[in-house]
């Protein structure tokens, strides 16, 4: 054999000699554009977070603008932070509109709804977590429903009348104060007054209040509803003024 033949098979058998190795010693090297890091090196993630507020089926209003007239409602949205927590994935639509996702990195979401009247309608929301630690988001909340509208208006006074007068035989007398219902209230606050001064505040849970009256004179009587659900209470009815007058 020649020398050039012998030098070309101490190459090749070099070369037999090098894939070999590479094969029995390296055979976990992956493409680089392909790795990950082994899956139990990221954390199973904790529960969801917990909604702070609103509660389910508040409702958001302005506390000033009558309905017609311009308007602006705040909404805040909170839940508890979650540990390790890098992001929140916030939930929110309408009953007439897809979902719209919301990232932030705060553990609430504020907006403002001003003079839209499409805006003022049922919203539905929910939130989840995520950190780079975990293997993926946290699950999502349970889905809250808050509502945005206008301020109710001040329920409707029926009784005792508008500037009348109540004949009583005798005193104590029972006085029976009356007004019509308002939508989704829960309870009623009553104010009672005798010459300007404040004899009765009361939290009624009906549309009446049955009030003993000592002493005969110009009374003043006003109401307004509320709801723990509200953002405000209604809005406060006119003074109602009458008399009581002793036979």
């Amino acid at each position: 054999m020649s020398r050039t033949a012998k030098r070309n098979a101490v190459i090749v058998n070099l070369l037999i000699v090098c894939i070999l190795m590479i094969v029995i010693f390296d055979t976990d090297c992956k493409d680089p554009y392909e790795y990950e890091p082994p899956e139990d090196t990221l954390l199973t993630p904790p529960g969801p977070p917990l909604l702070v507020y609103p509660r389910d089926n508040f409702v958001f209003m302005d506390p000033a603008a009558l309905p017609g007239a311009s308007f602006a409602i705040h909404v805040q949205l909170d839940w508890q932070p979650v540990e390790h927590a890098e992001l929140y994935e916030l939930e929110l639509t309408t009953d007439t509109l897809p979902p719209n996702t919301i990232y932030c990195d705060s553990d609430g979401w504020y907006f403002l709804i001003q003079n839209d009247n499409t805006k003022l309608c049922d919203y539905f929301w929910r939130v989840r977590a995520y950190s780079s630690d975990w293997q993926y988001f946290t699950e999502y909340t349970a889905q809250r429903r808050f509502e945005a509208r206008w301020r109710p208006f001040a329920p409707q006074q029926l009784y005792p009348l508008y500037n009348g007068i109540i004949h009583v035989d005798s005193l104590p007398a029972q006085i029976d104060f009356v007004w019509f219902r308002t939508q989704d209230e829960e309870f009623y606050e009553l104010n009672i007054f005798r010459d300007n001064v404040l004899v009765n505040y009361s939290i009624v849970p009906d549309t009446h209040w049955l009030e003993i009256v000592s002493d005969t004179g110009l009374y003043t009587w006003q109401v307004r509803a509320g709801s723990q659900c509200w953002q405000y209470a209604s809005f406060w009815s006119p003074f109602w003024n009458f008399t009581v007058i002793q036979r």
